[in-house]
Order: structure tokens, then C-alpha cells, then sequence
């Protein structure tokens, strides 16, 4: 694949998949609702954009999208990868003395 695409395009690709396999590492905790918002990055990242990032992978069989414009729509989405995380980082705690 290296030698057909764009560096943009290879990267917003690797972006996709790294993002995608964060999530599915943790994805029994997060159906569960353990997993802690904030412990890691990628983590809260692929799931910010998971609905993004399937909306974009789950093209209807009717659907017809030139190559072009599905490398946009691709270029576009791994801007948004690789764009500063918007989910807060955890307070630290104080240790407060009674």
C-alpha cells in the first residue's frame, strides 16, 4: 500500500486502524461501563469518533462512491484522528488532612 498513496493518505489510514484497535481492546469494558474516561488517550479518542469512524466503514451496498472521493472522505476523517483529543484529562486528587 505504501507505494500507491499519498503519505496523507497512509497515515489517516494507520490513524483509523490504530484508533479501532485501541477501542477494541477495551471495548468489554466500555460496553460494560467500567472503563474510566481518561485513563487512556487513544482509548478515549476511538471513542469519540467511533461513530465516525463506522459511519465512514459502513457504506451501503447502493451506495457508489468514486475512489477520489472516498480518499477525502478518508483524509478528512484522519484529520479529526489526529487532531487534539477534546476529552478531559482527570483531576488529580488532594490529599486533604482531617
Amino acid at each position: 500500500m505504501n507505494e500507491l498513496v499519498t503519505p496523507e493518505h497512509l497515515q489517516a489510514s494507520q490513524g483509523l486502524k490504530r484508533l479501532l484497535a485501541a477501542y477494541r481492546q477495551s471495548e468489554d469494558m466500555i460496553n460494560i461501563g467500567a472503563y474510566q474516561t481518561g485513563s487512556n488517550r487513544e482509548v478515549d479518542r476511538a471513542m469519540q469518533l467511533k461513530p465516525l469512524i463506522d459511519r465512514f466503514l459502513q457504506q451501503a451496498s447502493i451506495e457508489h462512491m468514486p475512489a477520489q472521493e472516498t480518499i477525502q472522505h478518508l483524509l478528512k476523517l484522519g484529520s479529526q484522528l489526529i487532531s487534539t483529543p477534546t476529552v478531559p484529562k482527570p483531576e488529580p486528587q488532594s490529599a486533604t488532612a482531617s
